[in-house]
C-alpha cells in the first residue's frame, strides 16, 4: 500500500512556514524588480495624429522669416514653417538643422557650412546654397524692411556659395555669438529672388508661405491660420496632423473661446490673471523657464532732460531689473 506523503498536515504546515515565508519574499522581490525594470525601460511616446487648436491674442502679419521680427505671432508661426541653418536646443546650445555641419577658421573670420542635400521646400523644389545666399543678400539690401538690427549685423558679413551644398560666411572681425544668428529661417530663392527687398512686405508669399519646416500652411485668413504636418520633412516628423491658430482681439475673448471648447489652449497669459487661472482645476499652465527676452530703454541724450548723466544714472538705479 502506498502511504500518503503528508501524514500530519498540522505538523508539516508548521515545518514549512519558514520555507513559505522565504518563497513569498522571493516572489515579492521578483515583482518589485520586474516593476522597476518596466518603469525604467518604458518610454512614453506621444500618439501620432490629431489636431490642436490654440487661441491667440492678436494677428499675424508676415509669415516670412525675413519680416517676422516685429510680431511674436509671426515668429511663432514662422518657426514651425521655416528652418534655419541651425537651431537652438533646450540647453541653449546650437545644433545643426538645414546644415549638416560647419567649420570655423582659427581667426574666427570664416564659417563654412555643409548643407543637407535631402531637403525640399513644401512645393517640392530642392533646397540648395542659392536659398541661403538669397536670404542673406535680401537682409543686406538697402531696401530691406525687416529688423534694422538684423540688417546691420548681416551687412558686415560676406556670403559666398562654394557649391550647391556649401556656403561660406566671411566676417570683418570675430563675433563670438555669430553662430546664433544662423538660426534665422531660410527663405526660398525660387519664389522671392525676383522681388525687390522693398516690395517683400506686399508679396502674397507672406500669407501663403513655402518653407522647409515640419509644418506647412494649409490656409490663412484674418480669423485663423491652419498648419498641416509636412510628411516629407527631412527631420523627425511632427506627431500632430494639424495645428489651428484662432485669433482674438483680447485675452477675455480668447479665454471665452477656451471655455466654450473652441480652443484647447491659449498662447500666453496676462500676469495679473495667472493666479486665478492656475486655480481652475481643468486648466494646466505651462511656463517656459528658459525663454529669454531683451527689453531696451533708449534715452534721447539730445533732450534737455536726459542730457544730464545724473538723471540717466538715477533712472538706471530706480528701475527694478
Amino acid at each position: 500500500m502506498i502511504r500518503p506523503l503528508v501524514t500530519n498536515s498540522r505538523f508539516d504546515l508548521k515545518a514549512r512556514l519558514p520555507l513559505l515565508a522565504v518563497v513569498a519574499g522571493l516572489i515579492a522581490l521578483a515583482i518589485i524588480f520586474a516593476a522597476a525594470a518596466m518603469t525604467s525601460a518604458t518610454e512614453v511616446v506621444p500618439a501620432v495624429g490629431g489636431r490642436y487648436t490654440e487661441a491667440v491674442v492678436g494677428r499675424p502679419k508676415y509669415i516670412n522669416p525675413l519680416l517676422s521680427q516685429f510680431n511674436e505671432i509671426d515668429e511663432d508661426i514662422t518657426a514651425l514653417v521655416f528652418d534655419g541653418l541651425t537651431r537652438m536646443a533646450a540647453d541653449g546650445s546650437i545644433r545643426p538643422k538645414l546644415a549638416e555641419s560647419w567649420q570655423v577658421s582659427s581667426d574666427g573670420l570664416s564659417y563654412v557650412f555643409k548643407l543637407r542635400s535631402d531637403v525640399t521646400w513644401h512645393d517640392g523644389w530642392q533646397f540648395t546654397a542659392d536659398d541661403v545666399v538669397f536670404t542673406v543678400k535680401a537682409i543686406q539690401d538697402p531696401g530691406y524692411q525687416g529688423s534694422p538690427a538684423m540688417a546691420e549685423l548681416w551687412q558686415t558679413v560676406n556670403v559666398v556659395k562654394l557649391n550647391d551644398y556649401t556656403v561660406e560666411f566671411k566676417l570683418r572681425e570675430p563675433l563670438a555669438p555669430f553662430i546664433e544668428f544662423t538660426t534665422i529661417g531660410i527663405a526660398p530663392a525660387h519664389i522671392l529672388a525676383q522681388t525687390p527687398a522693398k516690395q517683400l512686405p506686399s508679396h502674397s508669399f507672406n500669407a501663403h508661405p513655402i518653407g522647409t519646416g515640419p509644418f506647412k500652411v494649409k490656409d490663412a485668413s484674418l480669423e485663423q491660420v491652419t498648419l498641416e504636418a509636412n510628411r516629407n520633412y527631412y527631420g523627425v516628423a511632427p506627431y500632430l496632423d494639424e495645428i489651428r491658430l484662432r485669433f482674438y482681439s483680447s485675452f477675455d475673448k480668447a479665454l471665452a473661446a477656451l471655455n466654450l471648447g473652441e480652443a484647447q489652449g491659449i498662447r500666453s497669459l496676462p500676469p495679473d490673471q495667472l493666479a486665478d487661472i492656475r486655480a481652475e482645476s481643468r486648466v494646466s499652465v505651462y511656463s517656459q523657464a528658459d525663454y529669454s527676452k531683451l527689453t531696451l530703454l533708449l534715452l534721447n541724450t539730445r533732450s534737455q532732460f536726459f542730457e544730464d548723466a545724473r538723471v540717466r544714472r538715477a533712472l538706471g538705479y530706480a528701475i527694478d531689473k
